[in-house]
């Protein structure tokens, strides 16, 4: 196969993609794109294309995907487990509410509501993980619904415009039912080449 060079899009520097906490070498879509790039919607659409036009003629790519983003572009559900290979301190700080939980605790003493702080371009955002989040109180009651909407966000609210525009882009090279016989790693291989990726 031959190798598509698409490092300069995969620049952090460019604003549109970030290295994946866990693992610098791949990367993941930055939430603060718009920031940096006016067009970003337009650009991951692109991208989109250039992906799948990549795989229909079987050239890798230089850059790596996080396996979470692979698991996008197969339309793969997400779990609270695929967040230690995403983000191992954010996956460890709700396995500790869970564990907390667990051993009988009162969640509702460390005065947590359902509200994550969003670090980007330089600055701090608070946003709400669900309606009037500020002012619902986390409790071991509605841990479940915490965990749940803090993986949604993690992995997909913060960043679903542009996932949205690369998956259109993607899907209008490679439509969607060719992707069913590939899982996680072979798609991964498909498009960058050997590696190990940790991800069931």
């Amino acid at each position: 196969s031959t190798l598509l060079e698409l490092s300069h899009i995969f620049n952090p520097d460019m604003g549109l993609w970030q290295p994946s906490p866990n693992n610098p070498e791949e990367m993941e879509i930055s939430p603060a794109s718009g920031v940096f790039v006016d067009n970003h919607l337009e650009l991951f659409r692109f991208f989109g294309k250039i992906l799948g036009k990549a795989l229909f003629d079987s050239q890798l790519i230089s850059g790596r995907f996080s396996p979470y983003m692979v698991k996008h572009l197969l339309g793969w559900p997400m779990s609270l487990e695929d967040l230690q290979y995403l983000d191992g301190t954010y996956h460890n700080s709700l396995t500790q509410l869970m564990q907390l939980d667990q051993d009988g605790d009162d969640l509702s003493s460390l005065y947590l509501n359902f509200t994550v702080t969003q670090s980007a371009a330089g600055s701090s955002t608070t946003e709400e993980l669900i309606p009037n989040g500020t002012n619902v109180e986390l409790t071991n009651e509605n841990l479940v619904k915490y965990l749940e909407e803090s993986l949604k966000h993690r992995v997909f609210t913060r960043i679903r415009l542009q996932l949205k525009e690369l998956l259109i882009g993607f899907t209008e090279v490679i439509p969607e039912q060719l992707l069913v016989v590939f899982d996680v790693h072979e798609l991964a291989l498909l498009l960058s080449g050997p590696t190990s990726i940790n991800l069931e």
